[in-house]
């Protein structure tokens, strides 16, 4: 007895046809402000006392080239404006003022983009450093002009001083105020990790 072999055909598993959609970079849910359990964002490098020490060197150098930017625009500013010799008081104020503020934002954006390499809102991290220079420019003042004139100390050592402590004190902002837990959460950030993690 001959007869064709009927064949059962089960219904295929619509999941084998599914194609998974890549999970969402942590970078990019970082930047929408998604935070874990501990407050930070997605992705976010722990702080250490060996990255702490390297974003403080870092930062140093960032530094330096926004005291050029500084000292460039600032000179710039009154060349074009006309001769420095005859520059008002209140040119050279608002000269100053100009260059100061290039720099700051300078400052701000290497930082946030080499240094930190964070994705922390722009706006908000400004806002803090803006806070800070409310505060310090101030006081900063205040104790140049007392120390230099009052009490008569070395004019130059004084303002190095005070560089140095702007520098050590807006590091300390940078770093436990605006970016605490957004390190590395940038493209440039994560990619920096997962190099560091294949090594």
């Amino acid at each position: 007895m001959t007869g064709d072999a009927t064949e059962e055909h089960q219904p295929l598993d619509d999941s084998t046809d599914k194609i998974e959609s890549p999970a969402e970079p942590q970078w990019a849910a970082a930047a929408e402000g998604v935070t874990d359990d501990e407050g930070y964002l997605i992705g976010a490098t722990r702080p250490t006392a060996k990255l702490t020490a390297l974003q403080a060197l870092r930062y140093a150098f960032f530094s330096l080239s926004a005291a050029g930017i500084q000292f460039l625009s600032t000179a710039l500013l009154a060349y074009v404006w006309g001769n420095i010799s005859h520059a008002t008081m209140l040119s050279d104020r608002i000269f100053y003022l100009v260059g100061l503020i290039i720099s700051i934002v300078w400052n701000f954006t290497v930082n946030r983009s080499f240094n930190f390499k964070s994705v922390v809102n722009v706006r908000a991290g400004m806002i803090k450093v803006l806070i800070y220079y409310v505060f310090f420019t101030p006081i900063s003042t205040w104790w140049v002009g007392v120390l230099s004139n009052d009490l008569h100390w070395n004019y130059y050592l004084v303002t190095i001083g005070t560089i140095i402590i702007n520098g050590a004190t807006e590091f300390l902002v940078y770093r436990y105020a605006v970016f605490p837990k957004s390190m590395n959460t940038s493209k440039r950030g994560q990619a920096a990790q997962q190099a560091e993690q294949g090594e």
